[in-house]
């Protein structure tokens, strides 16, 4: 990590959404609902609704957990009570609008990128102004030493 928790720049808790487990629990019912209705083979019914399942648990588990988010310059670091803590660093493709913004990272060593979804009510107004300002004002991928791949 190599920072102190005062050099950060933003610095906050986000609490569980309570719309995001409402919306993966009807994204999740909706789509078994379509999967059991297709006319498929009884063994690749229960393959992809086992599937389906696994992944709806695990967004679940995300929307209803809670996790801490450190910032600073380009750097960020994500705590979450399943992973511990994971350092990165911000890349390109953050979305940000007033209800609702994505922080895009990547974690250091890992190959893909990441994604944080804060919907409205995980955050008090001002932390989420704060935020949102910090993504605005960040310059992403202007470390030569972290580029991101070419496809």
């Amino acid at each position: 990590m190599g920072a102190s928790l005062s050099d950060f720049n933003y610095r906050a808790v986000l609490a569980p959404s309570r719309l995001g487990m409402a919306l993966v629990l009807g994204g999740g019912c909706g789509t078994l609902a379509l999967v059991v209705s297709l006319p498929l083979v009884a063994e690749m019914k229960a393959a992809a609704v086992l599937w389906i399942g696994m992944n709806w648990l695990r967004a679940f588990r995300i929307a209803a957990g809670r996790r801490e988010v450190l910032v600073w310059d380009t750097h960020i670091d994500v705590r979450d009570g399943r992973e511990g803590l994971k350092a990165g660093r911000l890349v390109d493709g953050s979305f940000v609008t007033p209800w609702l913004t994505s922080i895009r990272w990547r974690p250091a060593g890992d190959r893909f990128d990441r994604s944080i979804l804060i919907l409205p009510g995980v955050l008090d107004a001002e932390s989420f102004r704060q935020l949102r300002v910090l993504l605005k004002t960040a310059k992403p991928g202007t470390d030569p030493s972290f580029r991101r791949r070419e496809r």
